[in-house]
């Protein structure tokens, strides 16, 4: 009989551990590199920061209130669910404007597009979510994609400054679903942000992020809505690129 329960045990411990295996081989971590946006769009440095149209879609809700939705996306995995969390906005009266790394590459201007989205705002939104960036010649998870085609991006450091000398981001909630994101608030303004403290699997990204938002829409506060997407027993059990969520600033912020 106890014979019979080691087989059991180890059969168990076999499916376990080579199910995670199995798992870790197929998954990669949120992240990209990425060449600074001061050589960008024309290898160039720009500082005119001349108004122009911005490449955005804008204002969705005509509310007062303005939140950004940042989608930077990976060609193997659909995390997409802008649509959700802007439908969420929307009915909680914000003017929501959203952002696709990937659509705007295209675009001669569109990094400078980018920042000017931002002119005269009182941000009260800020979501970020897909691939975080290894700005170049740095080898560590520093900054935020702005542009996927081509791939241009910021450090932290830069990228909040250009931002809030555009817009008032005191009230602002951040929330950057990517790797290591939660250092990747130096520099920024907010009365509370939400990060990862290591890399995250991307086909986390979507459910994680829809049942934060949802939460908010139900009444909780952004740390509930944190404390209900912290990896599970299972994810730790099973997942390599696993993150847990700290926030930082006002707890009990609400929509």
């Amino acid at each position: 009989m106890k014979r019979v329960k080691y087989l059991l045990f180890g059969l168990f411990v076999f499916l376990i551990f080579g199910g995670q295996l199995s798992a870790a081989a197929s998954e990669k971590p949120a992240v990209d590199t990425a060449l600074p946006s001061w050589m960008a769009p024309n290898n160039v440095l720009n500082l005119d920061w001349v108004v122009t149209p911005a490449a955005v879609w804008p204002g969705y809700g005509g509310g007062s209130d303005v939140a950004v939705i940042h989608y930077v996306k990976d060609d193997d995995e659909n995390y997409y669910h802008t649509s959700t969390v802007r439908d969420i906005l929307i009915r909680h009266g914000y003017s929501v404007y959203h952002w696709d790394a990937y659509y705007h590459g295209s675009r001669g201007d569109s990094i400078w597009n980018y920042y000017n989205m931002f002119n005269g705002r009182a941000v009260n939104i800020f979501y970020y979510y897909g691939h975080t960036a290894k700005i170049t010649p740095s080898t560590e998870v520093n900054g935020f994609i702005i542009l996927q085609n081509p791939n241009y991006g910021d450090t932290a450091r830069v990228f909040w400054d250009r931002i809030t000398q555009r817009a008032e981001f005191h009230n602002a909630l951040i929330f950057v679903l990517g790797c290591d994101s939660f250092k990747l608030k130096s520099g920024a303004v907010y009365r509370t942000y939400i990060g990862t403290d290591r890399s995250i699997g991307v086909e986390l990204i979507k459910s994680k992020g829809t049942t934060f938002w949802k939460k908010l829409d139900e009444g909780k506060t952004a740390y509930q809505a944190m404390e209900s997407i912290q990896p599970n027993f299972w994810e730790r059990l099973t997942h390599r690129y696993w993150a847990r969520f700290k926030i930082d600033g006002d707890k009990d912020w609400r929509l």
